[in-house]
């Protein structure tokens, strides 16, 4: 994986980064998937943002896709500590401000300039899990 173990690498649109967004989201989980049960949770997660690409925030909640993300995770076997669910509350407010101010932005283009920034500056662990290698 590239960037900060794909965890910040996922806000871009190329869907070839969705398998390290799967990847990020299961290396943070207290019990990561493995095997079949991780193949099936990257299938379900690609075709869960299959419309996000190019899309604005008007057209496509990113909150709802967030929190259809955290519940396939959960519901394929994934555990989170307590503390995730204040970032993510935190990216739902970031969402509904967006959505407010400027529904015809499309966030995950217009942030792709910090978040390769971001990266530049920090540097996690590499991520022990691997997605179909």
């Amino acid at each position: 994986m590239n960037g900060v173990n794909g965890h910040a690498s996922c806000l871009c649109e190329a869907g070839s980064r969705y398998p390290q967004c799967a990847a990020g989201l299961n290396c943070m989980s207290e019990h990561e998937l493995t095997g079949a049960v991780l193949e099936a949770f990257l299938a379900q997660f690609i075709e869960l943002y299959a419309d996000l690409k190019g899309a604005t925030i008007g057209q496509v909640g990113l909150t709802r896709k967030m929190m259809q993300t955290i519940k396939l995770g959960v519901h394929s076997g994934m555990h989170f500590e307590e503390g995730i669910f204040a970032i993510i509350h935190s990216l739902m407010c970031l969402d509904g401000m967006v959505l407010r101010c400027k529904p015809e932005a499309v966030l995950l283009r217009d942030m792709q300039r910090f978040i390769a920034e971001f990266e530049r500056f920090v540097q996690l662990k590499e991520c022990p899990a691997r997605l179909l290698e």
